[in-house]
């Protein structure tokens, strides 16, 4: 008996492995099947998606036509057929954007980067699909972008169709201005009160400060060479300014100049501040949008300026 429950056992778990190794078997070509139909629904869609571009783009060139030879004006046939290609081309777009996934500012925005959307009304559809982005009560940078894109078109002489021009991109040295100054922001507002020279000292200083930033940025290793005045002997930031505050007056001003001229077309960033010098304190969405695209540059200009007895150290490591 008991040899008979013994072979009862092995055949039970001979059983128990073949139907484990049937249901592995079926899960793994069920996962394969599940799989292969992803991959066939993905491949469809991206075949809808291309198509849906196609077509985009074939409305947008006949509406330009119409535009170009101005027949949308001149005759009621060439108006009621560009009132129906935009009401397709609207209609289109809608379907592109409610099917595309996590549509937002930042993906329209990429969009009319890469030339997919390249007249103002056509964005401006598009942003009718965007559900509005809010940080701290203020608008999305990216929708930001996008306004003044299509505001810059609308204010244009230039004769439909009207082509967009897009805003400058922050740099690396933009950037690092920007970062410095918020770094010292507090110490940058007390100082600022002063008169004279104040502004073209403050111009000068940040400007050394933002290159000293960046050099450091891009050489983490290694010995460096630094151009504000200070890092020997461990400055602050107040200490820096007045003693800028006693250089002659015109060759702070031509220098504070030559400063500002690198900042040309980027006064949008910065806050109202002087009528001479007007890049000096940047918007807290400048600061944002800089730390978000040259994190490495944010990180070193936070502790740039830290009154810490290691910072000559750091510096030099």
């Amino acid at each position: 008996m008991a040899s008979m429950g013994s072979v009862a056992s092995i055949l039970g778990l001979l059983v128990a492995i073949a139907v484990a190794f049937y249901q592995r078997n079926a899960a793994i070509k069920a996962k394969f099947r599940a799989n292969a139909e992803k991959e066939r629904a993905a491949n469809l869609e991206d075949h809808l998606a291309r198509q849906r571009w196609q077509q985009l783009r074939s409305l947008g060139e006949q509406i330009d036509t119409l535009e170009k030879d101005k027949r949308h004006t001149a005759d009621a046939t060439g108006a009621a057929l560009h009132a129906r290609l935009k009401e397709q081309y609207s209609s289109l777009l809608g379907v592109i954007a409610t099917s595309t996934k996590s549509f937002s500012a930042a993906q329209l925005r990429h969009w009319v980067y890469t030339g997919r959307l390249s007249r103002p009304w056509q964005v401006e559809e598009a942003l009718s699909h965007v559900e509005p982005e809010f940080s701290n009560s203020e608008i999305a940078e990216d929708e930001k972008w996008l306004r003044r894109v299509i505001d810059d078109a609308k204010v244009s002489a230039e004769s439909s169709p009207q082509t967009l021009q897009f805003p400058l991109e922050v740099n690396e040295y933009v950037a690092a201005y920007i970062l410095v100054a918020a770094a010292v922001e507090e110490q940058l507002l007390e100082v600022s009160r002063g008169s004279g020279q104040t502004a073209y000292s403050i111009a000068v200083l940040l400007n050394h400060l933002a290159e000293d930033c960046l050099t450091k940025s891009q050489n983490k290793y290694g010995p460096i060479s630094l151009k504000a005045w200070g890092w020997d002997s461990d400055k602050t930031f107040k200490e820096r300014f007045y003693h800028y505050q006693e250089l002659d007056f015109w060759v702070v001003r031509g220098a504070a100049h030559d400063a500002q001229s690198l900042l040309n077309g980027y006064e949008e960033f910065f806050e109202d501040y002087d009528a001479l010098v007007k890049s000096v304190i940047p918007t807290k969405s400048a600061i944002h949008h800089s730390r978000n695209k040259y994190p490495d540059i944010a990180e070193i200009a936070d502790r740039f300026l830290e009154s810490s007895g290691s910072r000559r150290k750091a510096l030099e490591s």
